[in-house]
This record gives structure tokens, sequence and C-alpha cells, in this order.
């Protein structure tokens, strides 16, 4: 059984600019703690980088888990959590409300030779819980939707993750809207 109180974060992107901003909130399921940011190239390579550096300040001690909003920010810019869980000694767990498609977003890659090594290492099952799908590295499935369930409060998606598309929305645009 997972204890309540732990903290995950939750990482999502704003709309995709050259210079894409990453937002991160670190949070237990009943309050936030905390608010990071970062930034990532339009179609580049270093969201994966970007967040590890986002996550080794102040709250890395405390965090039990990571959410990421889709296998991709800033455009192409693959996030490799199977990499990320290793760097973090962390579960990872990708989130999504729309159902992926790893076989149209493979071709997709085809323009972006250099991610295909990237791409062949995330592109583990996805499964469903809910509305929600997912992927995971660095702990069970079981543990994973231990995970995601601890942390859906105002809806479906974890938390952490509506909580930084929002504000990562919020800040790039002026305002939000929710999920």
């Amino acid at each position: 059984m997972m204890k309540s109180g732990i903290r995950a974060a939750g990482i999502d992107d704003g709309p995709q600019a050259g210079l894409t901003r990453l937002v991160g909130v670190v949070m237990r399921p009943d309050r936030v703690e905390g608010v990071l940011s970062a930034r990532a190239r339009l179609d580049g390579d270093d969201s994966t980088g970007a967040i590890r550096r986002m996550l080794s300040g102040r709250f890395s001690s405390q965090l039990r888990a990571v959410f990421v909003n889709g296998v991709a920010v800033a455009g192409f810019n693959l996030v490799n959590f199977v990499e990320l869980s290793r760097s973090l000694g962390l579960p990872v767990i990708v989130c999504t409300d729309n159902r992926p498609h790893p076989e149209e977003f493979g071709r997709a890659l085809q323009k972006f030779p250099g991610k295909l090594r990237t791409w062949r290492e995330i592109n583990t099952p996805v499964h469903r819980l809910g509305r929600i799908w997912y992927q995971f590295a660095g702990c069970s499935r079981g543990e994973a939707e231990q995970l995601i369930r601890l942390f859906q409060v105002h809806s479906e998606l974890p938390e952490p993750l509506r909580l930084a598309h929002i504000i990562a929305t919020g800040i790039e645009l002026g305002e939000s809207k929710g999920l």
C-alpha cells in the first residue's frame, strides 16, 4: 500500500516555442509543495536532461515518483522516461488522456533519424486505467496504477500533471484552460 503523504512531481510543457517551457509541480496528493521550470528546444533532444536537472534541486530527496504528460514535449523532443527513471532512481509514469498511436508516432519520427534509438527504448507497452493511458519505468504495473490512483484528485489525470499543464499554459499564454 502506498503512503498517502508521498510526494510526486508532474511535468508538462507549455505551448510550443523555439525554447518551450517545461513546468514541474511537486505535491502530495492533498497539496502543492513547489513549482519548478526549465526549457527544452523545439524538436530537440534535451528534454530528459532538462527534467533531470529540474528535479535535482531541494525536492529531489523527497520525491517518490515522477509523472510526465506524454513521451514527447516541445514537439518531438522525446522524454527518455526509462533513462530518467534509472538516473533518478524513481518510478517515472508517462500518462495521457489521449490514446497513444505508437505506430503513427514511430513513422513521424522517421523525419528525425537521431531519435530512433531513444524511441526504441521508450516504445514500451501502453496500458489503460479508466480514461488514462500510461507507460512506466522503475516500478511494477501494479505500483504504477497505485500511484496514478493516489494522485487522481480532481480528474482522471494525476493532479501534478493537471496542475503543471494549467501553470505552463497560463505562464506562456497569459491564461490557462483547465483539464
